[in-house]
């Protein structure tokens, strides 16, 4: 085989590797107005976005965010803001929720302006909830 023509082979498959990389990562830009939903998962009682998510001081549960663009899709490309309402509930950038002391608060989840937050209440293992 000639120079020229190992320089061809290795131009094609440089342009395959290119075609193929362009089909598996999305070039399209994040646009805010893309975000339509997010719905937060990760609580034993399982489904979406509970309605008071139950803890223990001291305990720590790991939420996740799920953000959906315009078709209804999960997109994991959008960045989520997690923050807490209360220094009674921490938060990290992860979603890892510990509950400190007794109490109610709220836990947020943020993707590009839409939000999405879940009841947290605090109370020590056997005390009453009401």
């Amino acid at each position: 085989m000639t120079l020229h023509g190992s320089l061809r082979w290795m131009s094609v498959a440089v342009l395959a590797l290119l075609v193929a990389c362009d089909e598996v990562a999305p070039t399209e830009p994040l646009r805010p107005e893309d975000v339509v939903g997010v719905t937060i998962r990760g609580w034993s009682g399982g489904g979406s976005t509970p309605p008071t998510l139950q803890m223990a001081p001291g305990t720590t549960v790991h939420l996740t965010a799920d953000v959906r663009d315009r078709s209804g899709n999960v997109d994991p490309r959008y960045p989520v803001d997690w923050s807490s309402s209360t220094a009674a509930i921490t938060v990290d950038s992860a979603g890892f929720v510990t509950a400190r002391v007794a109490g109610l608060g709220t836990v947020t989840a943020t993707a590009r302006g839409t939000t999405v937050s879940a009841s947290v209440q605090i109370a020590a293992v056997g005390a009453s909830t009401r």
